[in-house]
């Protein structure tokens, strides 16, 4: 098949110190058929550096020996100097280590000499030009969702707080009319301002839930050695008050060290116990906190025994705003699952629920231990 003359050649920069080997590798382009290849050869290490800090060629082959210098010295200085294209080392002995060192170093490929043809020569070449064509639709791809994300948290925090200010000037002005003409108006009056004082709350606390959702990934620290039995005194301590007014029961097993940011594990704790406390069908809350070790990791649960779920709705309940009850009898935003489901992947987990309608929940994640964690 004859190259496509409307096609632009595939232009190649060759860094090689044998003349010889320079003939046979253009030779074997030339026998490729349905592409034209258009090659400059450079016979030393600091020409071929100087060609490829320009970034005009669409490959480079580089000789693993130049004339007492390293190929890959090359390519590492290539790329500290912010050569981007596909880059193939050439060498006349293949072996897995040099291989290895190669793909360290930045070399999209790696060939040996002596032991190629030029159909073979024109597939290493051609898919280390499409690889590096991806990799560079990844990246931009990558970076428009870095913008975006950072556009989306930026949104929710301005629109947190801008909301959040009129949101209590309607509430202080409702109790305010409430307070100061409660005996001038009638029944109807009086629930219709509980209305809007319920309206605003359940608003402040649906916008703290998003905000909160929102900063799981921009304001969390970085994972470190952390005891999870401190993350959870935390949490009880925070839900002191709704566990003595619901006289829920909390029996615990002992947890292990996790890597973990501190702050959230003690969030992610609140919310599973708050749900064991809340989900009740009038008995009162008995709440257990368990741990099985697996290896290096160890999967940690939360079981209550309360309405229980139904396991169709097992993954529905972890997304936004989804809610399986009336809000009336069971009140909230719809966001705290959602919130532990991100806190959890955040730490590389994945959180799930096991659970019978009546029968209760056991809600579980699974953590990495600290180093030398599982063999306490």
């Amino acid at each position: 098949m004859a190259p496509d003359p409307q096609a632009s050649p595939v232009t190649v920069l060759l860094v090689e110190d044998d003349e010889d080997d320079y003939l046979i590798t253009r030779d074997l382009l030339s026998d490729v058929e349905g592409v034209a290849y258009e090659m400059t050869w450079v016979n030393n290490y600091d020409q071929g550096l100087a060609e490829m800090k320009r970034q005009v060629h669409d490959i480079y082959l580089v000789d693993f020996r130049l004339a007492g210098c390293d190929g890959l010295d090359l390519i590492r200085e290539a790329r500290a100097a912010d050569c981007t294209g596909p880059i193939i080392l050439l060498t006349g002995q293949g072996d897995r280590q040099t291989d290895i060192k190669a793909m360290r170093a930045g070399a999209s490929d790696f060939i040996t000499k002596g032991r190629i043809d030029s159909s073979q020569l024109e597939r290493s070449i051609r898919y280390a030009i499409e690889q590096h064509r991806l990799r560079g639709e990844l990246q931009q791809q990558a970076e428009a969702l870095a913008r975006s994300n950072a556009e989306l948290q930026q949104f929710a925090y301005v629109a947190s707080h801008d909301l959040q200010e009129p949101l209590r000037t309607i509430s202080s002005y409702v109790q305010l009319l409430a307070r100061r003409y409660k005996s001038q108006l009638d029944d109807d009056a009086n629930e219709f301002i509980g209305f809007a004082v319920e309206g605003t709350r359940r608003m402040q606390n649906l916008i703290n839930d998003l905000l909160s959702l929102s900063r799981v990934g921009t304001r969390g620290r970085e994972l470190e050695p952390t005891d999870c039995n401190l993350a959870l005194d935390d949490s009880l301590a925070n839900l002191g008050a709704a566990l003595r007014e619901s006289g829920a029961e909390i029996t615990r097993d002992p947890l292990p060290v996790v890597m973990a940011d501190k702050p959230q594990l003690t969030q992610l704790f609140q919310n599973l116990v708050g749900n064991a406390i809340k989900f009740q069908s009038g008995d009162a809350p008995k709440i257990h906190i368990f741990c099985r070790p697996n290896g290096k990791e160890c999967v940690v649960g939360v079981r209550d025994n309360g309405i229980g779920i139904d396991p169709r709705h097992a993954e529905r309940i972890f997304q936004v705003f989804q809610r399986l009850h009336d809000r009336e009898k069971y009140p909230g935003t719809g966001i705290g699952l959602a919130i532990c489901k991100k806190i959890v992947e955040r730490h590389g987990g994945r959180i799930w629920v096991e659970s019978q309608p009546g029968e209760g929940a056991a809600f579980l994640f699974n953590l990495s231990q600290a180093e030398g964690a599982e063999k306490q």
